[in-house]
């Protein structure tokens, strides 16, 4: 009798993960390198999770948020000592955040933050690291990249958060703030598109930040739905069944 196997999807994607990060490394760019090699595993271990009925025991929570952490750290202090922190802090929200939520569709929480403070607190980082990353590429002179690497962190970085309150708040964000975040998000997109194709001279620049804000407001505009898909992922966890992250 055929059955799917799990851990053989994840082998791989380690093993193709690893073969690539090895021979670009030796012949290319690290961070770039690390960024497409999470991304060859992650989709691996995505899979392997979205078929495994107990995918907690496949992939143990606590050691998974743990390398995780471990190995983000690493690169984050890479990306600030080759003076590519945004970068390297791109890569680092990469490798954490679907360990993260994994970590808490599975196990309990470890975060000593309630989900509303950790909402604000990334909401708050967000906004800090687009910012700091407009800053940054002005002093650097490459204000097109830096700021749209800078942008994608910090999207990440919310999305994530947004996503870990869903799944762990006992209640929902009150709509009123849920409007709020999502008239925000539009007014920062015209802003950032106005800006830096008007005043800068960076379109691309301000379609990157706009694009990413947007993004950002859809979930919030569909959250609702996403609360739904969560307790449904709940419910299959009680009954034995899996679900991606």
């Amino acid at each position: 009798m055929s059955r799917r196997v799990p851990e053989a999807a994840v082998l791989v994607g380690v093993v193709l993960s690893v073969s690539f990060a090895l021979y670009v490394v030796l012949f290319g760019e690290l961070l770039s390198t690390a960024l497409v090699s999470v991304l060859v595993l992650y989709a691996f271990v995505g899979y392997a999770v979205g078929v495994d009925d107990d995918p907690a025991a496949t992939l143990l929570p606590d050691p998974t948020l743990a390398v995780a952490a471990v190995a983000g750290s690493l690169v984050l202090a890479y990306g600030l000592a080759t003076l590519r922190p945004f970068l390297g802090l791109l890569v680092a929200l990469v490798l954490v955040v679907p360990a993260a939520l994994f970590h808490a569709t599975h196990a309990e929480s470890v975060n000593p933050l309630s989900p509303d403070a950790t909402l604000a607190l990334a909401a708050a980082a967000g906004v800090l690291v687009l910012l700091a990353g407009v800053g940054f590429g002005r002093v650097t002179g490459d204000l097109a990249g830096t700021v749209s690497t800078a942008a994608f962190a910090a999207g990440l970085l919310v999305l994530g958060a947004a996503e870990y309150h869903t799944r762990r708040a006992a209640g929902r964000i009150p709509r009123r703030a849920e409007q709020a975040a999502v008239l925000l998000t539009l007014a920062g997109a015209a802003v950032a598109m106005g800006y830096f194709a008007l005043v800068a001279g960076e379109a691309l620049t301000g379609l990157a930040v706009a694009v990413t804000m947007l993004v950002v407001g859809a979930y919030f505009a569909l959250v609702d739905e996403r609360r739904e898909r969560a307790r449904r992922r709940r419910r299959r966890r009680r009954k034995g069944g899996g679900g991606w992250f």
